[in-house]
């Protein structure tokens, strides 16, 4: 009789993926803290890219071909031929590679850090999901939620065969909870809570590598002493171009140059369309791109931000307040999302209908010593009362599993 469970957690992504790697990195961090004889997790990676990386925060993962086959042949593959068919796919496309390598190292449940196609690919192993947000729903116009004829459809497709067949579900916050249960009518009693964590483990500072403000400002060429930080992929609903209209407000009308330091991966070629207007507003000197960040100057960077801005449209949760929350930088947040329970009483917001809302926010800290050693302490205050609630997400965890463990042992 099995008394162990076996539990798969794949890496997808790259650190340059930005909050995705992060995200995937933190709460493997948290699952391995896990105290459980009977619980067992091995770790694999779908990209050979990121193996030395993981290495290096001692995961040591099974390396996993990924298949490079379109979601509309999964379908196709899973529902629509017959079974002579489908061993003709799997020769053709190698569509059983992932779980034929999961069932070599005698996986009992794959747990997935959020909506991952790769489930498609399974038929014998159970596997959990992670729901971070429904943002095609929420602001469907975005190109991103379109880019070819079928993304949205495939997207919701996806969605619901997952929260349907997957053995359970895990969310970061109420406002993820209702949007399952009202979006996708998802069983109450399958979802469970799981607090997000800020990605300090990304975070690590090398003493012998501190950095000054100077050096900053030098190293990242930022002409202004002073700069907001927005880091944050190219996508569209990320709002970049929100930040760059208030700089050029607070530039013409109030005469205050500041600068702000965006980086990220160029995301539906979006880069090109934000430079453009960097130019238009004749700002490019006020404006740092930089793709990938060290660890050790992310720190840095995040540290001496006059404020950490977010201006995106699709949420309800962010990473990024929660590491300007833990570094200790005020955070400026768009009015959509400000009063979740992740940040509420915490972020200064600003309205996105309209540009100017943010500059005064930034004139605010700027004129203002007091409200920024404020907000830096509500942030703190707020880091520690997220850390409570997620001190308990091992416990929720453990239970989840210890649960499937007893349908399990049913069967061999």
């Amino acid at each position: 009789m099995k008394n162990k469970l076996n539990i798969a957690y794949i890496f997808e992504s790259m650190p340059e993926d930005g909050g995705n790697f992060q995200t995937e990195l933190s709460n493997a961090i948290r699952l391995r803290e896990i105290k459980d004889e009977k619980i067992n997790i091995e770790f694999f990676s779908t990209n050979k890219k990121n193996i030395e990386i993981l290495n290096f925060y001692n995961f040591n993962p099974i390396l996993i071909k990924k298949t490079k086959v379109s979601f509309l042949i999964l379908i196709i593959y899973k529902f629509l031929i017959s079974s002579k068919v489908r061993h003709i796919f799997n020769l053709l496309f190698g569509i059983t590679n992932l779980e034929k390598k999961l069932l070599e190292s005698k996986i009992d449940i794959v747990h997935f850090n959020g909506m991952s196609a790769l489930a498609m690919q399974l038929d014998k192993i159970n596997f959990g999901v992670s729901f971070w947000d429904s943002g095609h729903l929420q602001f469907p116009q975005f190109p991103e939620s379109r880019k070819n004829y079928y993304s949205f459809e495939s997207r919701e497709y996806l969605y619901n065969l997952l929260l349907k067949k997957s053995s359970y579900v895990i969310t970061d916050s109420f406002e993820n909870k209702n949007n399952l249960l009202k979006q996708y009518s998802v069983d109450e009693k399958k979802i469970s809570l799981i607090y997000s964590t800020p990605a300090t483990d990304l975070l690590n500072i090398d003493e012998e590598k501190a950095l000054t403000k100077k050096d900053i400002l030098d190293k990242f060429n930022i002409k202004n002493t002073e700069y907001i930080f927005y880091p944050a992929q190219f996508w569209p609903h990320k709002n970049h171009i929100y930040i760059l209209e208030a700089l050029s407000i607070l530039k013409k009308r109030y005469g205050k140059n500041i600068s702000v330091i965006f980086t990220g991966k160029n995301k539906f070629n979006n880069l090109n369309y934000i430079k453009q207007v960097t130019k238009e507003l004749n700002l490019q000197d006020s404006v740092t791109f930089k793709n990938f960040v060290e660890s050790n100057d992310l720190f840095y960077l995040y540290k001496y931000a006059l404020a950490i801005t977010v201006p995106t449209y699709l949420g309800p949760t962010n990473h990024l307040p929660l590491e300007g929350f833990y570094i200790g930088t005020p955070v400026l947040y768009s009015d959509i999302w400000s009063e979740t329970e992740q940040v509420k009483g915490a972020v200064l917001s600003f309205d996105l209908k309209d540009a100017n809302s943010l500059s005064q926010r930034i004139i605010d800290l700027l004129d203002k010593k007091s409200l920024r050693d404020t907000m830096i302490n509500k942030g703190k205050e707020k880091y520690n009362e997220l850390s409570q609630k997620i001190d308990k997400n091992q416990k929720i965890l453990k239970e989840i599993f210890n649960s499937f463990l007893t349908i399990n042992k049913n069967w061999k």
